[in-house]
C-alpha cells in the first residue's frame, strides 16, 4: 500500500482514500471498501477527540530500552544531558514506535557532538519529527506484516 494512501486512512480522509485507492493496482473492491471504512472510523475517533495513534499497537519498548543501554555507558553528566524530555501524549498522530525511532535518532545525532543549540532545536521539534515519519513507518510496518502473512501460505 502506498504511504500516501495509508496516511489518508490514518488522517480519516475518506474522500482522499477513495481517490487514491482507485489508482492502486491489484487492490480489490472489498479492500477499497475496507480502507474507506477504516478512514471513516478514524475520522469519527478524531472528531470525538481521540487519537488515531491510540489504535496503533505499541511495539517500541525494545528500541527505547536499547537506546538506554549505550547512554548508561557514558559519564553521568553526558547521560543526563542526552536524556530526551518526554513527548506530549495528546493531540499528535505519532505512536510509541515513531517516538522511539526519533528518540533513537536524536541519541545518535547527540553522539556526533553537534552544538548545544542545534540539539536543543532538534529536541524542541521532536514531536513534529515523530509525526512526520508516522505515515512512512506505518507503511513499512504494513508491508512487513503483509510479507510475513504471505509467507505462511
Amino acid at each position: 500500500m502506498p504511504p500516501e494512501l495509508q496516511a489518508a486512512v490514518d488522517a480519516g480522509n475518506a474522500d482522499e482514500v477513495k481517490k487514491l485507492a482507485a489508482t492502486v493496482p491489484n487492490l480489490s473492491k472489498a479492500q477499497q471498501k475496507k480502507l474507506i471504512k477504516q478512514a471513516d472510523i478514524t475520522a469519527k475517533k478524531l472528531a470525538k477527540g481521540g487519537s488515531a495513534a491510540a489504535s496503533a499497537k505499541p511495539a517500541a519498548a525494545k528500541p527505547a530500552a536499547a537506546a538506554a543501554k549505550p547512554a548508561a555507558a557514558k559519564p553521568a553528566a553526558a547521560a543526563a544531558a542526552a536524556a530526551p524530555p518526554p513527548l506530549p501524549t495528546g493531540g499528535g498522530v505519532a505512536s510509541a514506535s515513531e517516538r522511539a525511532l526519533v528518540s533513537d535518532m536524536l541519541a545518535a545525532i547527540a553522539a556526533l557532538e553537534l552544538p548545544a543549540d542545534a540539539m536543543a532545536t532538534l529536541r524542541s521539534h521532536e514531536a513534529e519529527l515523530a509525526a512526520a515519519i508516522a505515515p512512512r513507518l506505518n507503511a513499512l510496518q504494513n508491508a512487513n506484516y503483509a510479507s510475513g502473512f504471505a509467507a505462511r501460505e
